[in-house]
């Protein structure tokens, strides 16, 4: 029976330690490809939730407010939540209802501040709901969504910017499809999969016309975006375990043009490769972005009870890239 004892111990001892190992060389792994980016790339804050299973998604900050906000939705389908997080790291978390009550369960998109509400993107569907920002910021531990308005593509990512709203849709072959007319070649030859809907608010904080005041042509696998203090366009993109695409485009360069979308004419802008200023290639599955005095912070899944492998390597934190002094601003 030692014997038999004995040898149980070393089995379990020789399979620790091969899982110890693997874990340090898939953790070297992902230093020694992304190295360029840890590089010039800090910890901002650690991720809130992630063994709870919250699944992070969009991302935001109010200077106004000096907050941070980040959407999940959960993996065992409870009530989707907005994390609130201070310069100082400490955090909280409100769970999201829909106008009548119910727990919002859906798989929340892009989040963003505008105002006195908060913006979130609806699970496959063409909508934005709306929160008052109060009402999330009001420390009860829930918030309820006070309307919902349609737009003209299936929302992945959300933005506001003044009184601008701008939402996009994800395209991927097979698993996202997106409509043949979201699709163009634009001048410069390049095959975008995929649009963006930029919306006027009224004063209700809901867009003053259905119809989106213009629209833009953009690659696939958007999933986030902001803009840099010379108003250039950052779009994050991912897919699994594929390394993100962070973007830089120009939108002074742009080539404009018309088109037909849902049988109306209405105005393009062709983000594509004529306009592209700088290429950053980041650690899988960014979400969307902040910039934030000089850095580009940015969120990511990869950490989470669904895919876990971001917690053997960088996914745990918020990472902030020095943005300025490599892109140039």
């Amino acid at each position: 029976m030692k014997k038999a004892g004995k040898i149980i111990a070393i089995v379990v001892a020789a399979i620790l330690l091969i899982v110890l190992v693997a874990i340090s060389a898939f953790s070297i792994f992902d230093r020694v490809k992304y190295r360029s980016f840890y590089k010039n790339a800090d910890k901002a804050f650690a991720i809130d939730g992630l063994w709870a299973g919250a699944v992070q998604q969009g991302f935001d900050y109010s200077e106004e407010l000096g907050l941070y906000v980040y959407s999940t939705y959960m993996k065992d389908h409870s009530a989707s939540r907005i994390y609130i997080a201070d310069n100082d790291g400490n955090t909280r978390f409100v769970q999201l209802k829909n106008v009548d009550g119910t727990d919002h369960t859906g798989h929340v998109g892009g989040l963003s501040f505008g105002g006195d509400y908060i913006y979130v993107t609806a699970s496959s569907k063409n909508q934005i709901i709306m929160f008052k920002t109060s009402d999330v910021l009001d420390d009860d531990g829930t918030a309820t969504a006070c309307g919902v308005f349609d737009v003209c593509v299936s929302s992945a990512y959300v933005y506001v910017r003044g009184n601008t709203l701008y939402t996009g849709e994800f395209y991927i072959a097979e698993d996202y499809e997106t409509p043949e007319e979201h699709r163009h070649t634009t001048p410069a030859g390049d095959e975008n999969t995929a649009i963006m809907a930029v919306y006027t608010l009224g004063a209700d904080g809901k867009p003053a016309s259905a119809d989106p005041d213009y629209i833009m042509s953009t690659r696939g696998q958007v999933q986030g975006m902001a803009f840099d203090s010379k108003g250039r366009l950052i779009l994050s993109t991912s897919w699994g375990l594929n390394p993100s695409g962070i973007y830089v485009y120009d939108l002074d360069k742009v080539a404009n043009g018309t088109v037909t979308l849902d049988g109306k004419q209405v105005a393009i802008k062709y983000v594509d490769s004529s306009c592209l200023d700088a290429t950053i290639i980041a650690p899988p599955m960014a979400e969307e972005l902040v910039y934030k005095d000089g850095k580009l912070l940015i969120m990511n899944e990869s950490a989470s009870m669904k895919y876990i492998f971001g917690k053997l390597t960088s996914g745990n934190h918020v990472w902030a890239y020095d943005y300025d002094a490599q892109v140039g601003n």
